[in-house]
């Protein structure tokens, strides 16, 4: 099975950001073991899970060119859609920990979180063995349509991504400390090009669009780590020049 020179940049894309994304996760992970906090592996596994919305791409790339035929398309949702809700509640509990909410708030929302996975985790994995066609069906070897109703459903998990990301931003840009403050000008950036990223994933079924938002992902996992770990390397050279 051959694929377009589209299809190919877009495997390699998201191959490339996959990487990135699993490789800065597990750096932020690993701070765990100098700070001793749990919050690292929180925001690590948070930001994993994030990419699993486009593993599925990749394994099928992967698939298609060593076995010559994508995986099924049960488990290119299983990839996409089976662990996300879980992982994310480690996104979740890591930004209500960095922010100054009141523990009982925090407590509800973690707790709403819990059960709403734990009833549409299943539900979801059901559906895709069952009746895939619910979910989305393929446009590409490596390349899923989703329908309106799973667009809805990834609407829906981006937002809880991305707005305690806005919401760790402007707390961290209100600092008075120069490298929290940048910090947060930073992953404002990170979260803002994340929701043009998004869109260009859901309302668009252009293959130079899907590529585009795959270089745009590429971008979004480099300034996330730049903006959360902040190197002292880039924190000098933009502190001095400012």
């Amino acid at each position: 099975m051959l694929l377009s020179f589209d299809l190919m940049l877009i495997g390699i894309f998201t191959i490339i950001f996959i990487v990135i994304q699993i490789l800065v996760g597990i750096r932020i992970i690993l701070k765990f073991f100098t700070y001793k906090k749990v919050l690292f592996i929180q925001i690590g596994i948070g930001w994993i899970g994030a990419s699993t919305v486009w593993i599925g791409v990749a394994v099928d790339f992967i698939s298609v060119l060593l076995f010559n035929t994508p995986t099924p398309i049960q488990v290119h949702l299983l990839i996409i859609g089976g662990v996300l809700p879980f992982t994310q509640l480690c996104w979740i509990a890591a930004i209500t920990n960095l922010i100054e909410i009141k523990k009982s708030t925090r407590k509800l929302m973690l707790t709403i979180g819990i059960i709403i996975a734990c009833i549409f985790a299943p539900i979801y994995i059901y559906i895709s063995m069952t009746n895939p066609l619910v979910w989305g069906e393929k446009i590409t070897p490596i390349q899923l349509k989703l329908s309106f109703l799973n667009q809805i459903h990834y609407a829906i998990e981006i937002i809880i991504f991305i707005v305690p990301g806005l919401w760790f931003s402007k707390v961290s840009m209100a600092s008075n400390q120069p490298d929290i403050n940048l910090k947060g000008k930073i992953l404002l950036s990170t979260f803002l090009i994340s929701i043009i990223m998004t869109l260009l994933e859901l309302l668009s079924s252009g293959l130079l669009m899907y590529l585009i938002a795959r270089v745009i992902a590429v971008l979004v996992a480099i300034l996330f780590y730049i903006g959360f770990m902040l190197p002292n390397r880039v924190k000098n050279l933009i502190l001095k020049n400012q």
